[in-house]
């Protein structure tokens, strides 16, 4: 009954008021009296349902205010899920400041771009770094996929021998200032 009650508390509440309305306008016009205690009644019993209302209606606006925010919660869990799982690439943004500080680069190595071996993503995530280095005129062979021992950051700079330490670093700050996860180390033996 009480399910019925909060699910139709519109239908309910306007019944009510056109029974009591009716009841009013009949005694004007026949010139009827009700008793008192009938009226009584029948106040009490509209100050009952309009409670009931008031009531069934702020319940409902707590449950949508809780609703609301377990949407939300779910929205921004949804987004880092979405930026977590979806394919690694250079916004433009991104392109164009490693561009216009690699084009001014004093010392320029060459370099390879290295990828996980049978990784579609990470390829196509070197490509991107690949493309600005060749834009910056830097010498840049093939894209070489291999079977790299785990690293610790998305990409990693690595070096051959210390003289390319100072270069290795600077270009590593450069791709952390743009905000692309990347250390410094040294490439292992063989």
């Amino acid at each position: 009954m009480y399910e019925f009650i909060v699910k139709n508390w519109e239908l309910i509440f306007l019944i009510a008021i056109i029974i009591l309305g009716s009841i009013g306008y009949i005694e004007k016009i026949s010139n009827f009296q009700w008793s008192r205690q009938w009226l009584i009644t029948l106040l009490l019993l509209f100050l009952l349902i309009s409670v009931g209302q008031v009531k069934l209606s702020l319940e409902s606006n707590r449950e949508i205010e809780l609703l609301e925010t377990k949407l939300e919660d779910s929205r921004t869990e949804l987004a880092e899920l979405r930026k977590r799982t979806s394919p690694r690439t250079l916004a433009k943004h991104q392109r164009e400041k490693l561009f216009e500080e690699l084009e001014h680069f004093e010392t320029r190595y060459p370099i390879v771009v290295a990828c996980r071996f049978m990784d579609n993503e990470s390829y196509n995530y070197a490509e991107d770094f690949l493309l600005v280095f060749k834009e910056a005129n830097w010498t840049v062979g093939k894209i070489n996929r291999s079977f790299l021992d785990d690293i610790e950051s998305d990409v990693i700079v690595a070096t051959t021998n210390d003289e390319q330490e100072a270069v290795a670093n600077r270009v590593a700050r450069l791709l952390n200032s743009v905000e692309v996860e990347c250390k410094q180390q040294s490439i292992r033996e063989n």
